[in-house]
């Protein structure tokens, strides 16, 4: 229904960011990881395979610790989501 008969229409839901980034210094090294809400599947899969590269600087701890970075900003988004 529209306004002019007495209904109001929802407000619209703000999006989130578009981007995000996460960053880890490890090792003398800054890593910048940066994405767009909707990848979080693609960070998390690239994280696994820095910490099982053995070439990689990134250990299963920086894995771990990035990737709770990921789970707390999607928290966030959730919260963010829910206050409309």
């Amino acid at each position: 229904m529209s306004e002019t008969q007495g209904q109001k229409s929802p407000n619209p839901v703000r999006q989130p960011r578009a981007e995000r980034h996460l960053a880890l210094d490890c090792n003398g090294h800054r890593y910048t990881f940066r994405y767009r809400c909707g990848e979080e599947r693609q960070v998390l899969q690239a994280l696994v395979a820095m910490a099982e590269d053995p070439a990689s600087k990134i250990d299963w701890y920086d894995a771990a610790m990035l990737s709770h970075g990921v789970g707390v900003s999607l928290g966030e988004m959730l919260e963010e989501l829910l206050k409309h």
